[in-house]
Formats: structure tokens, sequence, C-alpha cells
């Protein structure tokens, strides 16, 4: 027992030593103390289950470990993390809301007494906290009820499940009439639009909860009941007004009570008041209301409702009558003759109030009536007698209502008829110009009882015209005819009434005036050989009828139009080309005449010639034929023999020759090729020019140019030139039928040195290019084809001066378009003539024969 005491002490000390850093010796037997540790010390010691599986925030405890070993057996969590905790049992927990995020964790515990210790580890996996649903959703009210537009109403805060946070929205708003807070509480605003809600039709709100792993909604109810209308007032509820005029407008109501409201009339008393939407009312100006008497009103009833209820309010009106203190008629004098027509008045006029009443002091044994309108009546067949001057008839016209009466009177003068015996005017002889001057006559005077009437017998087809007064008029632009010295038009005016009528005559003299003016648009015209002409008719002063003709002229080229003066000159006349012709034309009538002169110039024909080629448009002439004549040009009959016929140089040049008086030009053993000249045709200042290609051609085939002229002179100014492709003339053998770019000829002066037409092919056998002792040799370097392809000659030199086509060199062959069509730098050759020259050869490369192309002179 002392020896194990004994080494339990030093075991002790040893542990204790170790924890203050420092050494500790004892002599003691090492196996001893050896065995003696192994035996007290835990050999055991283990957690099951040692690993546990949690969400973050939640805690766990393990069971008791097993453990040997003497006591006493202590535990301690080596390297401990937040959180966690062991008992004197061993027990290890995690609190629950630590603060350790998702991982794996490795907690290791130890057991240990006075003799030694032992270690096991407890594997704890701490997953993320699942984010949970909303499942549930509730407020402590859900079912509301408002009145219209008013009664908002702001709901409990929420109860709802699941994790994470919560957002609360709604999935209608009803226009902005709902909101929602964070916390998820639903506002309805006070002055809401929200429509009124039959029972079943209630409106459903959806408030929706919602967080990263779901959602969930709920609903909330609101009825909305109409406020019954009250308290219906205007600002004037008594009114006064006269019987049947001056109505009035009511103001807006004011009433309480949920829209919409509907405003009616319990009784309109018979359309006389009407109600607006708004609830104005309304009686029209001409209302049939009847008069009030004492106290009495009458009363109207207006009404407002809803959905909800209904109430009403009553508007007076007392009407009362104003009495008439005015009467009048738009006239109230008449004369009327003795037992003819009456008359009828117009409705009076008269500021009294309806109901009136129209009466007659007197009707004067029945000749005058009266309507309910007040319009009096004369009867035509009327009794009333003669009146003497400022003695008329009077008769009182009276109009009441019950609140008085007032009168007017009307007065009638009643003359004597008889029928009209005189009828004259101031002058009653005219004379005026014919189609023009008319008249106006003065007022006649006559006798007769009115009314009189005034008429034409005749109006001289519209001529004349007569007032109500008996003004008659001659219109300025009459169509009267010419009367002549002792003639006369006799108008007859009638004057009529009742009893008789009576006429007298206007007589009018037709009169001419001379011509002293004609004018044409214009006096002098220029027209062709042969062409026709119109001339317009001019304008005069004269008095019709005018007659119009041509003075002194005998021929048919012109004639004139007697009527209008416009004047022809036929197609195809007569008159001579650059002749003048003058006319005198005459206009007349019996009064007088005038007259004007116009001139017409015949201008000579456009110069023009054309000479006749083929369809082609160039003319072939072959060497063989000897010479060669053009046909005589084509112009008008006036220049033959007038103008004379030349030709440029370059055609003097080449050969040709032409008659200066018929145009016809010849050509004699003519050079080959293509000749492009203008021939000119000259008379006076006219001059006419015709571009003429002449093709010059070998015997047997030809290779030519119709719109290159062959020479071809260019200078180094024309800069880039191409030609078209070249054509074929004459039969070439059958088996010809390949083209071959070959060689040319150069004729000039080249460093000095002069050389006759020299060909240029392949290079001479031995030849230094750059010590050329040959001509061909020497041309090739005067042409500086050694510069441009090195130090070596090409016998293709040809193309490297002429052809920009897409046929390679050498031996290759091409169609003739291929092989004719060149384009060369006039600014970089040399002066002097080149020839050029295709090979024609047959499919095997044989048969070979060569052919000149063009010619090309670089001046």
């Amino acid at each position: 027992m002392k020896k194990n005491y004994y080494f339990s002490t030093i075991y002790q000390l040893i542990l204790l030593t170790s924890l203050l850093g420092l050494t500790f010796s004892c002599d003691v037997d090492k196996d001893d103390v050896q065995e003696i540790l192994t035996e007290k010390a835990p050999q055991v010691f283990q957690y099951n289950p040692n690993e546990f599986t949690i969400f973050e925030e939640e805690g766990f405890t393990s069971q008791e470990p097993e453990v040997d070993g003497e006591p006493p057996i202590l535990f301690r969590i080596l390297d401990q993390e937040d959180g966690y905790a062991i008992d004197e049992l061993g027990v290890v927990s995690l609190i629950e809301m630590h603060t350790q995020e998702a991982s794996t964790q490795e907690i290791i515990v130890e057991a240990y007494n006075n003799y030694g210790s032992l270690r096991d580890t407890i594997i704890v996996q701490i997953n993320e906290i699942p984010i949970i649903p909303p499942t549930e959703l509730s407020y402590e009210v859900q079912a509301f009820e408002v009145l219209v537009g008013q009664d908002g109403f702001v709901t409990s805060a929420p109860t709802a499940n699941g994790s994470d946070t919560l957002k609360y929205t709604l999935v209608n708003d009803f226009e902005g009439n709902f909101s929602i807070s964070e916390e998820g509480i639903v506002t309805l605003k006070d002055e809401h639009t929200l429509a009124i809600t039959a029972e079943d039709q209630l409106h459903t709100l959806t408030v929706k909860v919602s967080n990263t792993a779901g959602e969930f909604t709920t609903d909330i109810t609101i009825k909305v009941n109409q406020v019954p209308p009250s308290d219906l007032s205007y600002e004037t509820q008594t009114f006064e007004v006269v019987f049947g005029k001056e109505g009035f407008v009511t103001s807006a109501p004011t009433v309480t009570g949920g829209t919409p409201l509907t405003y009616s009339l319990v009784d309109d008393m018979e359309s006389n008041f009407t109600i607006s939407e708004e609830g104005i009312i309304t009686l029209k100006d001409e209302h049939t209301l009847a008069l009030t008497e004492g106290d009495a009103v009458h009363t109207i009833t207006v009404k407002v409702s809803n959905d909800a209820g209904e109430t009403t309010t009553n508007l007076t009106v007392t009407v009362v009558q104003i009495a008439p203190t005015s009467l009048s008629y738009e006239a109230q004098a008449f004369d009327v003759g003795q037992g003819k027509s009456g008359f009828t008045t117009s409705v009076p006029t008269t500021d009294g109030s309806a109901p009136l009443v129209y009466s007659l002091a007197d009707n004067m044994d029945g000749n005058f009536s009266i309507s309910e309108e007040g319009i009096v009546t004369l009867k035509d067949a009327h009794t009333l007698t003669v009146t003497a001057e400022n003695q008329p008839h009077t008769i009182t016209v009276k109009v009441s209502n019950t609140n008085g009466e007032t009168s007017t009177d009307i007065t009638i003068a009643v003359f004597e008829v008889a029928a009209p015996t005189t009828l004259s005017y101031e002058q009653q002889a005219y004379e005026v110009k014919s189609g023009k001057d008319g008249f106006v006559t003065s007022t006649p005077i006559t006798n007769g009882s009115a009314p009189l009437v005034y008429s034409l017998a005749d109006d001289f087809e519209g001529n004349f015209s007569i007032a109500e007064n008996g003004v008659v008029t001659l219109k300025d632009t009459h169509t009267l005819a010419h009367t002549e010295a002792d003639q006369v038009h006799t108008l007859t005016v009638k004057v009529t009434n009742e009893e008789g009528e009576f006429t007298t005559d206007i007589t009018v003299k037709v009169v001419q005036e001379a011509p002293t003016t004609l004018t044409y648009a214009a006096t002098s015209f220029k027209v062709a050989e042969g062409e026709g002409l119109v001339i317009d008719a001019p304008t005069t002063d004269g008095s019709a009828p005018l007659t119009y003709s041509l003075m002194d002229y005998t021929g048919d080229d012109f004639t004139i139009n007697t009527s209008t003066g416009a004047i022809t000159l036929k197609e195809n006349h007569t008159l001579g080309i650059g002749t003048t012709q003058s006319i005198t034309v005459k206009v007349e009538n019996t009064a007088g005449n005038t007259t004007a002169t116009l001139s017409v110039e015949v201008l000579s024909p456009e110069l023009k010639i054309s000479y006749s080629l083929p369809a082609e448009g160039y003319q072939i002439i072959s060497e063989g034929d000897g010479s060669f004549t053009s046909a005589t040009p084509t112009m008008d009959d006036y220049y033959k023999g007038k103008a004379t016929f030349s030709l440029p140089q370059n055609a003097l040049d080449a050969g040709f020759s032409i008659n200066a008086t018929t145009g016809e030009f010849t050509q004699t053993d003519v050079t080959k090729g293509t000749y492009i000249f203008d021939v000119t045709a000259t008379y006076e200042s006219a001059t006419a020019t015709f571009e003429y290609t002449a093709v010059i051609v070998e015997d047997g085939f030809n290779i030519f140019y119709s719109e290159t002229a062959s020479p071809l002179v260019v200078s180094a100014s024309d800069g880039i030139i191409t030609t078209e492709s070249a054509k074929e003339w004459g039969d070439r053998e059958p088996d010809h039928v390949n083209y071959q770019l070959r060689y040319f000829t150069y004729e000039g002066t080249l460093n000095g040195e002069t050389f006759a037409e020299t060909k240029i092919d392949r290079t001479p056998a031995n030849e230094d290019p750059l010590n050329p002792t040959t001509d061909q040799g020497k041309i090739l370097a005067g042409l500086g084809l050694t510069k441009k392809q090195g130090t070596e000659f090409e016998w293709t030199a040809f193309r490297n001066w002429f052809y920009e086509g897409d046929l390679p060199g050498g031996n290759v062959t091409g169609t003739l378009a291929e092989c004719s069509s060149y384009t060369f730098d006039a600014s970089s050759l040399p002066a002097g003539t080149y020839k050029l020259y295709l090979r024609l050869l047959d499919s095997n490369g044989k048969n070979i024969t060569h052919k000149h192309a063009l010619t090309i002179i670089i001046e």
C-alpha cells in the first residue's frame, strides 16, 4: 500500500513539474514505476456512439464513455471549441444556439487519473439548417365590412410559420387601395375606391408569404356597403316666376351618401321641369305652369337614391302675372282701295305675361276680325267708306290679362279705286351703240289707284328688264340689232291695277361705232418651208357686226375668218424660202374701218447630211477593187448645189478626195486600215457633219476594226488607250481555228538611231540584251523591255506593251476577241509606228499564217 501511494505521489509530481515546465528527478526503479502505472492507468476509453450529425444552432449530448483505470478518473476536452462542455462523468455536450458553422469537427477527449491517460475522438457533423417553406398564414380578423369611399382598416400582424426571412406581398392591390408592410400588416386606405359589393360577391384580397423554399397564401374578404343619402338641399328652394316665361336653373344640390347617386323628379309637371345627372333642376323659359293665387304654390319633389336608400326635398314655385304695358305691330297704318283687297297685320309684340287676351274695341260692322294671337284682318270685300285726307279710319286693339290691359290704334285710309289713264317717262327715245351703252329710265309718271303693276310686253330676248316701280333697264352688253336710218326698236311698257291698264312706248335706235384699233398678239412670225401657221383673233374697239378681210391679197396661202379675224397659213404653202410676206388686215362696219399689217418670214431648213452605209455602220472597201466612190449624201433639196463639201486632213492624207459640190468622195489605192473621218457641208452660216467609217481590206481573209481607226494616231497626252475586239472579213482557211498573240513591227527613231520597219519577235541568237548589235535587239532595248523584264528578252515582248487580257504568254492560243482587244499607255511608248500581228493556226499548231491586226502611230 505504501508502495502504491509512493508511486502515486511520484506520478503526481511528474505531472505537476511537467505542467510547470520543470525537471523532476528521483532515484526510483523505472521498471517498477512502469509496472505500477500500467496497472492503474486507464486501459479502455471509448464513446459509443462517437459520431453525431446535427444542424447549425442545434446541440447534442453524448452517452457516458466506457472507461477503466484506478479512480478517480477525470475527463477533459483538448483544443476545446466554443460551445462544447464535458461533465465529471465524461458526457460531452454542445449547447443549443452555438456559433459553430456547418463543418465536420473532431473533438478529442482525454480520460486520465494519477497513473496515466487515454484519448478518444468524437466526430461531429454540423449541417446547415434547412429552410422550411411557410405552410400557415392567418390574421386575427380576415373578414371586413366597410362603407363605400370611406372607413378603411388596418389588420393585425399575421401569424405565419416557415424559416428564414419571410416576405409578405399582395397578389393584387386593387388599383392602389391596399398596401402591406414588411411585417405583413394590410391597410385599406380611408378614401378607397372599392366598388359596392353584392351580398354574395365580396372583394377578396389575397396575401402571400414566401421564402426561398416556397410560399403560402390566405384571403381577406371585404364587403363594401353603400351609404344611404341624406340631407339633400339646394342653395335656393323657393322661386317666383312670371307666367309663361322666365324659367330658372337651380344650383347643384348638396347631399351626403355614397356614390353613385341617382337624382329624379317625382313629377316633372308635364315636362316643365328637368333634372340633370348632377341633380340640377331646370324650369324651361316658356313653361306652362298655371298661375298661383294667394298662398298657393307649385311643389316639386326631388329624390336622390343609391343602393342603400333614398331621401327627398321639395322646391316651391310661385307663378305670377305681369300686366301688359305696350302693344305694337310692324305696320299700323294701311292704305286700301274702296271695296277691294283687305290686309292682315303681323303678330303683335307686347310685354304682358300670358295668358293674354286680344280684342277689338269696334270691328266696324264686321269688317275687322282678330285672332287669339292678336293678328288683325280686314276682309277683302270690305265696306269701309272712302276717307278724306288726314282722316283715316281708326281701329283700337286691346290686350289684357288678370293684372291689367293696354291698347294701340291701327289707321286705315280708304281711297277711291280708278284705272290708270296716263304713263310717261322723262325720256322715251334713246340712241345706243351696237353691243354697248345700255341705259336706265327715270321712274314713270302715272295715275290710277294703287296697287299698280308694271310690265314689258316684250323684253327682247332678255335685253330689257323692269323694276316694281316701273324703271326700265337696257343692259350694257345688249344684243339689239343694228337699226337703219329710219328704223327703231319699240319697247311697250304697261301699267295695271284692279280697274284696268295703260301703255306707253320707248324707242331705241341702235347705231354702230367705227373701229379705230386692230391689235394682234404678235405682228411678225417665222415659219419653215411649207410649215403652216394659225394667228389668233385680234382685239378691236369697233361695234358689231364687224367684218375682217385681207387687203390686196389674191393668193390662196393665207385665209382669214371674216367674223373673228383669225388668220391661217396653210400647210405646204408656196412662200419661198428666205422670203418675208406682208399681209394687211382690215376690220370694218358700217361706221368705218381700220387696218393692221402682219409679216411672215419663211426660214431656211436645217442643214443635215447623211450617207448610206450598211447596217453595221461602216463601209468595207476591198483593195482589189482599185477605187471606190461613195453614194451622194442625202440633204434638203434647198441646199443641193448650194452647199460645199470637204474632208478633214486625215482623210486627205489617206488618199480620199471629195466632190465639193455633190459630196461624193472617192479613194484610189488607199492602204489597208480603218479610216474614221467627218464629212462637212457648209452653206453661208449653216454647217453639218457626218461621221463616215471606211474599212479598207486586202483581198482574201482580213482582220479589221470598225470603231478604232487604223492607223491609230495618238500622243503621250492621250494616256491609256483601249481598243474594241477586232472583226473578220473574208473566208479564212477552214482548219484555221486558233489565234495567238505573235509579234509587232517598229519604225522610228530610238536613242538617236533611225530604224526602218523591223519585226520584233523572239530574241536574236546570241544577243546580249545589254549590248545588242541587231536592229531587233536595239529596238527592244530602246523600248525599255530589258528594264521591264530584267536582263533577258522574251519572244512575247508584244504583250508587255499592248496586251492586258486574260490570255497567258507563250504559244497559248485563244479566240479573236481574246487576242485583239489591246490596252496600252501612250505616255510610256516611244514615238514611232507599231504594226501588231496575230498568228492563225490549226488545232495541231500547224498550217501557220500571220495577219496584220492594227497599226498604231505614237506622235
